[in-house]
């Protein structure tokens, strides 16, 4: 079973694999950027070659090519949005599913075992306390009982 220090070194760690997984997100989309740059400067290149060895073509046609670049860069980068997105969506749903696990197999047992210990006490605390209240009444009834053995004795020596 495990206890606190069990259940924090897990919230540690799931932390750290989310900070991980994190780094190495940050890490692939500066990679991405760094790529994605080189590709559209390529492509710019390669539209500027384009543009330098066929000056004869028309401009809707040069316009159309560079056109055709952005919507395939655009199409890319869409792209890879929507895998990240599903990536991230798909580590979100693991890492609550794996919490409402772990709570489900270890925290709700825990808090259980807990409210079944303060039950206990609870019934422990109403004895003590009827025990201190009949403990009073006991004191009141010593005193009477001395009271009238001393008041009885007083007649007793009186006759």
């Amino acid at each position: 079973m495990l206890d606190a220090n069990d259940i924090q070194i897990i919230t540690k760690l799931l932390e750290q694999s989310r900070n991980e997984t994190h780094a190495e997100l940050e890490k692939f989309r500066s990679e991405m950027r760094t790529e994605m740059t080189a590709l559209l400067e390529k492509h710019r290149e390669e539209t500027r070659a384009e543009l330098e060895k066929s000056r004869s073509d028309t401009h809707d046609e040069m316009t159309a090519l560079l056109e055709k670049h952005r919507e395939e860069t655009r199409d890319e980068l869409k792209k890879f949005r929507e895998e990240m997105r599903a990536e991230l969506e798909k580590n979100r749903i693991a890492t609550r599913n794996d919490m409402r696990a772990i709570i489900e197999s270890e925290v709700n047992p825990k808090l259980q075992l807990l409210a079944e210990g303060h039950e206990v006490l609870l019934e422990r605390i109403n004895r003590l306390e009827k025990q201190d209240e009949l403990t009073g009444r006991v004191v009141v009834l010593e005193e009477a009982v001395k009271k009238h053995n001393k008041e009885l004795n007083a007649l007793k020596q009186a006759q």
